[in-house]
């Protein structure tokens, strides 16, 4: 309600006629001259006046509590008159709610999901809003909220209003402490941004002003669970391309033109984190830490997974009409280790801390690799993860100690000297299947260049 209104309740409550006050106490009418009660006069020419009155009743109320020549004992009575009028105000207040409140209907009672909300349930919140209510779960209007608040373009902190989804109208101030309140009464963990906003009053501008930095983290990672696949994989190559100007040539990595994008996705995903933060976080610390964290997980990656994205081949042989013919099959290595630089044990973390010197850890990678940071920081060649292969129609096959990491040939696709005998009577290509008689014939019929396994 207005402050008209209060105005029209102090009227009700002070009745005065031109030269005497008639206060209504205890339904008796007591006359009092206006010279004889100085805070009657005093609330008639301030605060009766609506003329005079254009500013807030709480800031009347503070300024006159600060007017250093009203003695004490009109202070008294001013607050107790000024308390009177607050509470007949709040009673009408909440009785208008409440019959408004009865008489709205229920415009939405599913969730966002449309699972059906029952109004009574733990986890239930009902938004009242122009004359109608709202069903939420309650989790879903907060991360409607957080939503908002971490909008960021381009990581750039840009919060934007919390407003109902149904209706696209703002929420109230009042609806955000409601929010906020009920989340503490029902022991539901309140996020860190909203706690936040609830700080600063729920000011848009003062959130923003004080919390930039939090916000720029919590943008990063709900832009690396919400990109789409292709944005993920080009910002892969792009963290791998700085990864391969730093370490030599036997470290870095890559992988076939035609390796599997999504593979791809799932191992150096978790990586990204890393990367983002390594680049745009607003926190030196963070940033520092999360480049050197970032180069230490994919160094690693390599150490332990040597083969991943290479094009691999193998023997595959089959028996017809009793004639040992063998077939080259290729595949792709798309299994993976995870990285784990440091594990922590659960139960007794909380015991003591550990100090962990990352510029240490890389270090010693330097010193066992023979990397030089110091010359390759300022290299700005560019080391390409995708290893396009200029001829692939010329597969050579070479089965020496050197090509082993390449070819996984198991023993018993070894092709006997005397089935390859046998062979050379009736060497023939099985067109459909792909298989030939011997060894010769692999390599006649198709060349692997070792350089072009990867």
């Amino acid at each position: 309600m207005s402050n008209n209104f209060f105005l029209y309740i102090v009227e009700k409550y002070f009745e005065f006629s031109n030269n005497t006050f008639i206060i209504n106490n205890d339904n008796k009418n007591k006359n009092i001259n206006k010279n004889k009660n100085s805070v009657q006069r005093y609330l008639y020419q301030s605060f009766f006046n609506r003329e005079t009155y254009n500013y807030n009743k709480f800031k009347f109320f503070k300024d006159t509590l600060k007017n250093t020549f009203m003695p004490e004992i009109m202070k008294n009575e001013f607050i107790n008159k000024f308390n009177k009028i607050q509470r007949v105000y709040h009673i009408l207040n909440k009785f208008k709610f409440l019959y408004k409140y009865k008489k709205s209907k229920i415009i939405v009672d599913s969730d966002l999901c449309l699972n059906k909300l029952d109004i009574n349930h733990y986890l239930t919140y009902c938004l009242y809003q122009d004359d109608n209510r709202y069903l939420f779960n309650i989790n879903e209007i907060v991360k409607t909220i957080i939503t908002s608040l971490i909008n960021s373009p381009l990581f750039f902190s840009e919060p934007l209003v919390s407003k109902n989804p149904y209706n696209n109208i703002p929420l109230s101030k009042s609806t955000l402490y409601n929010i906020y309140f009920t989340l503490q009464r029902k022991n539901i963990k309140i996020h860190e941004l909203f706690y936040k906003f609830f700080l600063q009053n729920f000011n848009l501008s003062d959130f923003k002003k004080y919390n930039e930095h939090l916000i720029r983290e919590y943008a990063i990672d709900n832009y690396i669970k919400n990109a789409s696949d292709d944005i993920l994989y080009n910002s892969i190559l792009s963290m791998l391309v700085e990864y391969n100007k730093l370490v030599n040539k036997k470290n870095r990595i890559k992988f076939c033109f035609d390796f599997p994008t999504d593979k791809i996705i799932l191992a150096f995903k978790p990586f990204l984190n890393l990367y983002y933060k390594s680049k745009y976080s607003l926190i030196k610390t963070l940033k520092s830490n999360s480049s050197k964290y970032l180069f230490a997980h994919l160094f690693k990656f390599k150490k332990i997974n040597t083969c991943f994205g290479r094009k691999l081949y193998k023997l595959e042989t089959k028996y017809v009409n009793f004639i040992k013919r063998t077939r080259a099959v290729m595949y792709y290595f798309d299994t993976f280790n995870k990285i784990k630089l440091n594990e922590s044990n659960f139960l007794e973390s909380h015991l003591s801390w550990d100090e962990e010197n990352i510029d240490v850890v890389l270090n010693s990678l330097y010193t066992s690799n023979n990397i030089d940071y110091g010359e390759t920081e300022y290299n700005h060649h560019l080391y390409y993860p995708i290893q396009e292969e200029e001829n692939e129609s010329h597969i050579d096959i070479n089965l020496t100690n050197d090509s082993e990491e390449e070819i996984d040939v198991s023993q018993d696709m070894d092709i006997s000297e005397e089935a390859s005998s046998e062979s050379e009577e009736t060497s023939t290509i099985d067109d459909e299947e792909g298989y030939i008689d011997n060894e010769e014939d692999i390599d006649e019929e198709e060349d692997i260049d070792e350089d072009s396994i990867s």
